[in-house]
């Protein structure tokens, strides 16, 4: 009967020892889901704010663009303007 008992205790503590390596184990999982969600933050506000540097190079060169065109027609306008001046020279 004593050998029962003992073994009946010894299977207690092997149970307890096995529940307490599960609540770490379970504490370790949820610190590693916290670590995933903050990556997974992080990763989307990279990408907002990856997504607003293309909106303002695409902007950029738009505005590049328009500045090229209106460099090209005032060289015209001034060549125009040259040749009208040279119209009038003696």
């Amino acid at each position: 009967m004593e050998h029962g008992t003992k073994e009946v205790n010894e299977g207690v503590m092997l149970a307890d020892n096995a529940g307490k390596a599960l609540k770490g184990i379970i504490g370790a999982v949820n610190k590693s889901i916290d670590v995933v969600e903050e990556i997974a933050k992080g990763s989307k506000q990279t990408s907002e704010g990856t997504n607003q540097l293309l909106d303002g190079n695409e902007q950029v060169n738009s505005a590049i663009q328009q500045i090229a065109t209106a460099t090209q027609e005032l060289a015209n306008i001034a060549n125009k303007l040259q040749i009208s001046v040279d119209q009038f020279k003696v």
